[in-house]
Protein backbone atom coordinates (compact mmCIF):
# COMPACT_ATOMS: atom_id res chain seq x y z
CA UNK A 1 0.00 0.00 0.00
CA UNK A 2 1.53 3.30 -1.08
CA UNK A 3 1.67 6.14 1.43
CA UNK A 4 0.74 9.65 0.47
CA UNK A 5 3.59 12.11 0.75
CA UNK A 6 2.77 15.68 1.68
CA UNK A 7 5.19 18.52 1.16
CA UNK A 8 5.52 20.93 4.08
CA UNK A 9 4.53 24.39 2.91
CA UNK A 10 5.76 27.79 4.02
CA UNK A 11 2.37 28.32 5.68
CA UNK A 12 2.91 25.15 7.74
CA UNK A 13 6.27 26.42 8.96
CA UNK A 14 4.89 29.87 9.77
CA UNK A 15 2.01 28.34 11.70
CA UNK A 16 4.35 26.18 13.79
CA UNK A 17 6.71 29.10 14.37
CA UNK A 18 3.80 31.21 15.65
CA UNK A 19 2.59 28.40 17.88
CA UNK A 20 5.96 27.78 19.53
CA UNK A 21 7.42 31.29 19.41
CA UNK A 22 8.91 32.23 22.73
CA UNK A 23 8.72 28.72 24.20
CA UNK A 24 11.85 26.94 25.31
CA UNK A 25 12.10 23.14 25.44
CA UNK A 26 11.39 23.31 29.18
CA UNK A 27 8.24 25.36 28.57
CA UNK A 28 6.90 22.78 26.13
CA UNK A 29 7.63 19.73 28.32
CA UNK A 30 7.80 21.23 31.77
CA UNK A 31 10.75 21.16 34.14
CA UNK A 32 12.27 17.67 34.41
CA UNK A 33 14.05 17.82 37.77
CA UNK A 34 17.19 19.14 39.38
CA UNK A 35 20.56 17.42 39.12
CA UNK A 36 20.64 14.06 40.87
CA UNK A 37 22.97 11.77 42.76
CA UNK A 38 22.77 8.05 41.99
CA UNK A 39 24.16 5.67 44.63
CA UNK A 40 24.57 2.01 43.68
CA UNK A 41 25.08 -0.93 46.01
CA UNK A 42 26.37 -4.16 44.48
CA UNK A 43 27.26 -7.36 46.39
CA UNK A 44 30.95 -7.71 47.19
CA UNK A 45 31.82 -4.11 46.21
CA UNK A 46 31.90 -0.77 47.97
CA UNK A 47 28.91 1.45 47.17
CA UNK A 48 29.57 3.91 44.33
CA UNK A 49 27.87 7.17 43.38
CA UNK A 50 27.76 9.64 40.55
CA UNK A 51 26.16 13.01 39.83
CA UNK A 52 23.91 13.29 36.77
CA UNK A 53 22.00 16.11 35.13
CA UNK A 54 18.27 16.44 35.60
CA UNK A 55 17.25 16.65 31.95
CA UNK A 56 14.65 14.75 29.99
CA UNK A 57 15.91 11.52 28.41
CA UNK A 58 14.44 9.44 25.58
CA UNK A 59 13.65 5.91 26.76
CA UNK A 60 13.91 3.78 23.62
CA UNK A 61 12.36 0.78 25.38
CA UNK A 62 9.13 2.47 26.46
CA UNK A 63 9.19 5.11 23.70
CA UNK A 64 8.64 7.86 26.27
CA UNK A 65 10.45 10.97 27.37
CA UNK A 66 11.49 10.34 30.99
CA UNK A 67 13.15 12.39 33.70
CA UNK A 68 16.63 11.31 34.77
CA UNK A 69 15.11 9.83 37.93
CA UNK A 70 12.61 7.73 35.95
CA UNK A 71 15.31 6.55 33.55
CA UNK A 72 17.72 5.50 36.31
CA UNK A 73 15.03 3.64 38.26
CA UNK A 74 13.65 1.90 35.16
CA UNK A 75 17.14 0.63 34.25
CA UNK A 76 18.24 -0.31 37.79
CA UNK A 77 19.14 -3.96 38.36
CA UNK A 78 16.93 -6.12 40.57
CA UNK A 79 19.32 -8.99 41.25
CA UNK A 80 19.86 -10.13 44.84
CA UNK A 81 21.97 -7.74 46.90
CA UNK A 82 21.61 -4.69 44.64
CA UNK A 83 20.14 -1.31 45.47
CA UNK A 84 19.99 1.84 43.35
CA UNK A 85 19.14 5.05 45.19
CA UNK A 86 18.45 8.48 43.73
CA UNK A 87 18.47 11.84 45.50
CA UNK A 88 18.41 15.44 44.34
CA UNK A 89 21.74 17.28 44.61
CA UNK A 90 19.92 20.21 46.24
CA UNK A 91 18.53 17.90 48.96
CA UNK A 92 21.95 16.38 49.74
CA UNK A 93 24.29 19.35 50.36
CA UNK A 94 27.93 18.42 50.89
CA UNK A 95 27.50 14.93 49.46
CA UNK A 96 30.74 13.57 47.96
CA UNK A 97 29.89 11.44 44.93
CA UNK A 98 33.61 10.91 44.35
CA UNK A 99 34.29 9.23 47.69
CA UNK A 100 35.99 5.84 47.43
CA UNK A 101 33.05 4.34 49.33
CA UNK A 102 29.91 6.34 48.56
CA UNK A 103 28.24 7.43 51.79
CA UNK A 104 24.47 7.05 52.20
CA UNK A 105 22.34 9.83 50.72
CA UNK A 106 20.65 12.06 53.32
CA UNK A 107 17.42 12.26 51.35
CA UNK A 108 16.38 9.57 48.84
CA UNK A 109 13.56 10.29 46.37
CA UNK A 110 13.52 6.93 44.59
CA UNK A 111 15.09 3.52 45.01
CA UNK A 112 14.96 0.07 43.43
CA UNK A 113 16.43 -3.29 44.26
CA UNK A 114 16.06 -6.01 46.87
CA UNK A 115 18.83 -4.59 49.12
CA UNK A 116 17.18 -1.16 49.49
Amino acid sequence: MARAVRTVTEADVEGLDALFQGLSDDDARGFASGDIFVRMITPGQAPIAQELGGDWTWNSTTKTCDTSVQMIISAAPTILGTCTQVGYVADNPGYDANATTAPPLNKIIASKGPAC
